[in-house]
């Protein structure tokens, strides 16, 4: 009898089956509508629910936003963490000595008064 087995060595087994690729996320596609500012029942445009900044040294303790620029904390004049601005105005408001200097926007490279 001659055999089914490939000349190099063996036959080989089909490759396992792939799972499923994962849900989509259960929120809703359409955006979350935001109330009137006048309403008092919804959010105003500016009070969004944070997002963290990606470059923000909080990490996920970071109040922020991605689109809030970004402030050095500068110690002794020495260059120190970076933060998104929302967390650095939390800093500074529990401490009004901490020096920081802009990293971007406009005011890039001055000081953070």
């Amino acid at each position: 009898r001659a055999s089914a087995a490939p000349a190099c060595g063996g036959a080989r087994e089909a490759a396992p089956a792939l799972p499923p690729p994962p849900a989509r996320s259960a929120l809703p596609a359409e955006p979350i509508e935001v109330i009137d500012s006048d309403d008092d029942r919804g959010l105003e445009v500016e009070d969004e629910l944070p997002e963290g900044h990606r470059e923000c040294s909080s990490a996920e303790d970071c109040v922020g936003r991605p689109r809030d620029l970004l402030v050095r904390h500068l110690l002794e004049g020495l260059e120190g963490d970076l933060y998104c601005e929302s967390c650095w105005r939390g800093f500074r408001a529990a401490n009004p000595t901490f020096e920081g200097r802009w990293e971007d926007g406009p005011s890039a490279g001055e000081a953070y008064r």
